[in-house]
């Protein structure tokens, strides 16, 4: 049995996800994803992808993102990540630090693409 208030104006919105994916990864230390970890790359990657008045948010979440992808060795995630958060085409959401240190994770040959 599931208790849930009946009140009409309790929402979720996707502010709260992200904040809670965002805030949940980046306190994690696993070098092996888990299938909850998964779960909240995709809610922040949805989340990018949908965002496009707040370029602060934007470059939390590629950050989140980009050190899960190096901690997870998982270069895929990475290109899926900076795609959706735009920053294959906005250099600056990432930084050039920021590129920098994933072509040191990855090398140059796996983020060519990038």
């Amino acid at each position: 049995m599931l208790i849930w208030p009946e009140n009409e104006e309790l929402k979720v919105t996707v502010g709260d996800v992200y904040e809670h994916a965002r805030d949940a990864l980046e306190l994690s230390f696993s070098i092996i994803p888990e299938g909850k970890e998964r779960a909240l790359v995709d809610h922040l990657m949805d989340y990018c992808a949908n965002q496009v008045n707040d370029d602060e948010q934007l470059s939390r979440a590629l950050r989140v993102l980009k050190e899960t992808a190096v901690r997870w060795n998982d270069a895929p995630l990475l290109l899926r990540a900076a795609k959706a958060c735009k920053a294959d085409v906005r250099i600056d959401l990432m930084g050039v630090e920021g590129f920098i240190s994933v072509y040191q994770a990855f090398s140059f040959e796996r983020m060519k693409t990038l």
